[in-house]
This record gives C-alpha cells, structure tokens and sequence, in this order.
C-alpha cells in the first residue's frame, strides 16, 4: 500500500545527510560571500595606501615620532 500524502508529510526523512547539507550550503552560500568581503576588503586596504616612503623605512624612525 503507497503512503498518501499526509503520511508522507508525517513520516518525512532527510535526503541528505546533515555533513552534504553543510558541505552544501558552506559552497554555495557562505564561500561566494566570503570571497566578495575578502575581495571588497583588500580594494579597500590598498586603494587609499600612499606610496610608502622607502627612506623612512630604512632609517628606523617614524614620521609622527620625531
């Protein structure tokens, strides 16, 4: 006998097991959205950098100190 459709929905099991649905979701949802923060996050540190001063790298003192 072929269950109907309420006991199907009262007796309902996962198809996936709970480790391919996180391995699911982390590749679809959460990677993509890590990649545009990390992506968004390195124009931002390095589009307003000033040309670093190679002299005062070297002399061992810092601008603001002296």
């Amino acid at each position: 006998m072929s269950l109907i459709r309420s006991d199907y929905y009262y007796r309902s099991t996962f198809k996936i097991t709970m480790e391919e649905a996180i391995a699911h979701r982390l590749r679809w949802i959460y990677l993509p959205l890590f990649a545009v923060i990390l992506a968004a996050w390195v124009i931002r540190v390095t589009a307003f950098v000033e040309h670093p001063r190679l002299e005062s790298l070297l002399s061992g003192r810092f601008p603001a100190c002296s």
